[in-house]
């Protein structure tokens, strides 16, 4: 029998590589991190929408609890 090779656990014989409980918790992992929010609210963790930039910050709402916050924008090279 082959042994994953992320768990070492025995896989069966139409596994290949990696058991199907790791693959798809790999799978779920991926697809809970794509559905998270952009730019979190730091209170609630909803969706910030976009304001605008004033200086070194790009300035958000959230769009769960309505406050307003910022983050420190993101320097570009150039």
């Amino acid at each position: 029998m082959n042994r994953c090779e992320s768990c070492d656990c025995e896989m069966s014989e139409d596994e290949v590589d990696i058991c199907d409980g790791c693959r798809y918790t790999v799978a779920e992992f991926d697809d809970d991190y794509a559905s998270m929010p952009k730019h979190p609210c730091p209170a609630c963790a909803n969706e910030g929408v976009f304001l605008g930039t004033l200086g070194t910050y790009d300035h958000y709402r959230c769009r769960g609890c309505g406050i307003t916050y910022y983050e420190t924008k993101e320097k570009t090279d150039g």
